[in-house]
């Protein structure tokens, strides 16, 4: 889920550690609110504006878009096989069975494992017959990617939090000071890493 339980880390200028790509909206953190999704979309964009101008035009990697063309339309071709809701209803069903209100690392793991075996094995066989579903199927595989953030940021924080709802059964400490930070993480060519920063990443936030 993203809003309150986390978001892209961003700038003052809503500009993400991948340069030129900006966030707003239900990107950020504790963002589930139309008028933050109205002025962090119009903040946001006139920076990403005002940061296009001074940008060249680079040339298209046709190769790379070939590549995603193939794996957005691979599920008009699929037939007879399971649909999007089934996807999603698994996913549903992996993340309340093993990264629910209590969690520890053993449930966290099986999470992973159950979720790497959704997107490796059935994912791949969703079929949409039209351009409604190839939608819906192409949203959950993007909530399959949250679903693995989300476990990957639950095993990293060891301490439970009233802030955040959170509750680790093998790490019951509330709050403790050391672990009231974010937990940042990245994709590294398919290895995720994770890693603490303070609060106050960007610079010091006014009382």
């Amino acid at each position: 889920e993203i809003g309150d339980a986390g978001g892209l880390v961003a700038d003052w200028n809503l500009m993400t550690n991948l340069e030129g790509y900006f966030a707003a909206g239900d990107a950020l953190f504790a963002a589930n609110y139309h008028y933050h999704a109205a002025t962090t979309g119009r903040y946001a964009g006139r920076k990403a504006a005002n940061y296009a101008e001074k940008m060249k035009i680079t040339p298209l990697n046709r190769e790379q878009v070939e590549k995603e063309k193939a794996w957005v339309y691979k599920p008009l071709e699929n037939r007879e096989e399971i649909e999007w809701k089934e996807l999603n209803a698994a996913a549903c069903r992996i993340m309340q069975n093993y990264c629910g209100e209590y969690k520890n690392e053993e449930l966290l793991q099986l999470a992973l494992i159950s979720l790497k075996d959704l997107r490796e094995n059935d994912a791949p066989r969703v079929c949409a017959d039209n351009p409604h579903k190839l939608m819906r199927t192409l949203e959950v595989h993007n909530i399959l990617t949250c679903d693995e953030m989300i476990v990957h940021a639950s095993m990293a924080r060891k301490a439970s939090s009233d802030v955040l709802g959170f509750n680790r059964l093998d790490y019951p400490a509330v709050d403790p000071p050391e672990w009231k930070t974010w937990i940042v993480l990245r994709n590294d060519d398919g290895q995720v890493r994770t890693r603490k920063m303070p609060l106050d990443f960007w610079t010091p936030l006014a009382a």
